[in-house]
């Protein structure tokens, strides 16, 4: 049961992680001068950091199976964060939507679920 609060912390910390870098990279699209057709980029580094947390708080949660553990929170997190934004917006996820980029965000949970089962507590 313990784990599970654990995990459930984890995600919560991620969803807070990425809402934060995404209001900053908006507030940064709406001050600056940064080009707007980026903004595709600016989420993926976005979903790619709070993948990297949440690869690395799982992998040093289970203390093994870092890659496989990292990839599957990591996609938990995906789907969460992309079921509320279409919850949101009222639009459905399409199979188009879901395209080669979002693999990038999930090599980062795998990759930091290898560092963080290498960790010590």
């Amino acid at each position: 049961m313990e784990r599970t609060f654990k995990l459930i912390k984890g995600t919560v910390i991620s969803i807070v992680i990425f809402a934060v870098m995404s209001l900053l990279a908006g507030l940064l699209l709406a001050v600056t001068g940064l080009p707007e057709r980026y903004g595709s980029v600016y989420l993926m580094i976005t979903f790619s950091i709070a993948c990297a947390f949440m690869g690395l708080y799982v992998g040093n949660l289970f203390g093994r199976n870092g890659l496989l553990s990292g990839i599957v929170f990591s996609a938990v997190f995906l789907g969460i964060v992309l079921i509320v934004v279409s919850l949101c917006f009222r639009a459905f996820i399409s199979t188009e939507a879901l395209t080669f980029q979002y693999l990038i965000p999930l090599s980062f949970g795998g990759i930091f679920g290898i560092i963080g089962t290498n960790l010590k507590n």
